[in-house]
């Protein structure tokens, strides 16, 4: 069966075929009497980070501690992506890039960013492989006396990665005649969010994507898709912890099967000199209970008193998501940390609040989570969606 490569461009371009921070972006897969190959779509561009206006490769900035994170690579330009169609919203995740940190450090290894599935996202083993990638190419062929960095021609670095998205989420065919066009929506990250170091500055370092696209590819549609397809669709939300005895109450509209958690020094939120997708440890965690009522509408209390427990339940909570090779062994030689829990069951959160109590400290002043050093915990919430 023929197989074809599509290419769809945004619907709206900046007059200087850049997009920049804030940016929403939009893109239609249109496809008639062809079979979307679920599993084929790719973001790709030219990514451009300049520091005062000036390329990375410039004398001024070519000692500069400006990187990216490299466990996230180029997906780090992606702030929110939403995905519909016809016949409304598939999947709709916020705070995009902490949610493939979290994948990624508890998946992969370090040797892992070195191949060439992981370059190609601007992935890299190290900090400063991951310098020389952002700073951009320098083709052999260059004008006469071209001998300072200055003078020199350089190309800003392509990528091409493939979203974590519901479409993306498993293999098979998708029917036009099912979805009609489908309308990917891409919201860019801030400065902050894209690149952080002790030089980086949210009003002089700044980023840019040129020749923006999504590719995909198509089959004809032979009939023989089944009925209906299912996708791993995920939320986001947040929310701050400012005590050592903290119940955070979350509702959803949607049929969950399990909610994944990590968490940020608020203080360092949008401040370009630290990561934001750092996965901080709870200080002192001394409980963890998740409360709700299951299928039947029995109460369902579970309750974790370590971390070693947590990081176990935190990894089993990406079992139902598509795919999950994640290992206790990547996330503690990656900084990985995190909580979450396998709800084994199809937890309706349209129509309850999923209850979660942590507990910090050992009981004096001070101790585990404190209003003067609050944490944001960002939970990520994994549902089925037939389409």
């Amino acid at each position: 069966m023929s197989v074809t490569l599509r290419r769809s461009v945004p619907l709206n371009i900046p007059a200087n075929g850049v997009h920049s921070e804030n940016d929403t972006v939009d893109f239609i897969l249109t496809h008639e009497g062809e079979s979307l190959e679920l599993g084929s779509i790719r973001l790709e561009g030219e990514l451009q980070i300049r520091n005062n206006n000036e390329r990375l490769t410039k004398d001024a900035n070519n000692d500069k501690d400006i990187v990216i994170d490299r466990w996230i690579g180029a997906h780090c330009i992606v702030e929110n992506i939403q995905t519909e169609t016809n016949s409304g919203l598939i999947e709709n995740v916020s705070h995009y890039p902490r949610y493939v940190k979290m994948r990624a450090v508890g998946e992969k290894s370090m040797p892992d960013l070195g191949d060439a599935s992981n370059a190609c996202e601007l992935r890299c083993q190290s900090r400063y492989l991951l310098k020389q990638a952002i700073a951009g190419v320098v083709p052999q062929n260059q004008p006469p006396k071209a001998d300072s960095d200055d003078d020199k021609i350089v190309r800003d670095p392509d990528f091409s990665f493939k979203p974590d998205i519901a479409l993306n989420s498993r293999r098979g065919d998708l029917p036009y005649r099912r979805t009609g066009d489908v309308r990917i929506s891409v919201i860019l990250n801030t400065n902050a969010g894209v690149t952080y170091g002790l030089d980086s500055s949210s009003t002089l370092t700044k980023f840019g994507v040129k020749d923006l696209r999504l590719t995909y590819r198509t089959k004809p549609d032979d009939g023989s898709a089944p009925p209906s397809v299912e996708l791993h669709s995920k939320i986001g939300i947040n929310q701050s912890l400012q005590s050592n005895l903290a119940n955070v109450q979350a509702q959803v509209p949607a049929v969950c099967r399990s909610v994944s958690c990590s968490f940020q020094r608020q203080s360092q939120l949008n401040n370009s000199a630290f990561n934001n997708y750092t996965t901080e440890q709870l200080p002192q965690l001394e409980s963890l209970q998740f409360l709700y009522n299951d299928s039947t509408n029995k109460g369902v209390s579970y309750l974790i008193r370590d971390n070693v427990d947590a990081v176990d339940r935190y990894i089993d909570s990406f079992e139902d998501t598509g795919s999950n090779n994640m290992s206790r062994n990547n996330q503690s030689n990656n900084e990985g940390y995190g909580i979450g829990l396998n709800f084994d069951d199809d937890i309706d959160l349209t129509r309850q609040k999923l209850n979660i109590q942590i507990k910090t400290g050992d009981g004096t002043i001070g101790s585990g989570i404190q209003a003067s050093d609050p944490l944001v915990m960002y939970m990520y919430f994994h549902s089925v969606i037939s389409v």
